[in-house]
């Protein structure tokens, strides 16, 4: 089971969003993305995106200077 990074820190609307998306597509059944930011509404931005697609998140990181989520897809994250 892989863990693949996509730092989006410094990135402004909609360009973490797109990481993700790019990411998601080579995700591997098991695998999860952990994503690292710093803008709060690409955060906000990304937990929709999410739920729309059926993915997972949880927050693995939530503080100053910025943040860190872990995302996959479906019953393949646990």
């Amino acid at each position: 089971m892989g863990v693949h990074t996509v730092d989006v820190r410094g990135l402004c609307c909609p360009m973490p969003v797109v990481q993700l998306s790019r990411a998601a597509k080579a995700l591997s059944p098991g695998e999860r993305i952990e994503i690292l930011g710093d803008e709060r509404g690409a955060r906000r931005d990304i937990e929709v995106w999410c739920r729309r697609f059926g993915y997972t998140v949880s927050v693995v990181r939530d503080d100053e200077p910025g943040w860190c989520l872990s995302i996959g897809r479906g019953d393949t994250f646990r």
